[in-house]
């Protein structure tokens, strides 16, 4: 069996700005260049708290357009947000 110890970092002030304009960005319809690049800087996805490290683990891996990179994150910010407010998620 393969142990992986991954450690879950603390979010820097520059983690949540990046997060934060992420978030923005993604309710406003389109990711800015300058976002795109950022969300790259903040290293492996893997190391964020949930569920930020989904949302970064997605952004990174996008491919498309930001407008459709956008539309993408709302529908998954839309599932996050279901799976947080199940009584049953954990805390």
């Amino acid at each position: 069996m393969v142990q992986t110890d991954i450690k879950i970092r603390e979010l820097t002030e520059t983690d949540r700005a990046v997060i934060g304009q992420l978030l923005v960005e993604t309710l406003a319809g389109k990711i800015s260049p300058k976002t795109r690049d950022a969300i790259y800087e903040l290293g492996i996805p893997s190391e964020l708290p949930d569920p930020y490290q989904h949302l970064i683990s997605y952004a990174q891996g996008y491919a498309l357009d930001n407008k459709s990179l956008a539309r993408a994150l709302q529908e998954e910010l839309r599932g996050i947000c279901v799976e947080l407010l199940d009584p049953n998620y954990p805390e």
